[in-house]
């Protein structure tokens, strides 16, 4: 039962490959993008599965509509709009 709940989850979080496809970009450039800090311009968000680096695609797709912020940046937006059950990036 766990292995199929772990294998469901796998399949809705974008690997590396996936992520830069998506943004049209090469991987080369999204490893760059992960390894600067998350207050960095130019941070992508994402989470750790073991050392391997995951992307949720509604997490991403929010984050490219709100014009690529800084992690930190999106991440705080996120939260006020959650409070005001906002749409937009405000």
């Amino acid at each position: 039962m766990a292995e199929k709940f772990m294998a469901d989850a796998k399949q809705q979080l974008w690997d590396v490959k996936a992520c830069a496809a998506f943004l049209n970009k090469s991987v080369r450039w999204l490893w760059t993008a992960l390894s600067k800090p998350p207050a960095a311009r130019g941070s992508i968000p994402h989470h750790r599965v073991g050392s391997t680096p995951r992307f949720d695609p509604d997490e991403i797709r929010a984050w490219v509509q709100c014009g690529c912020p800084p992690v930190n940046d999106f991440h705080a937006r996120g939260q006020i709009e959650e409070k005001r059950n906002e749409s937009d990036c405000g």
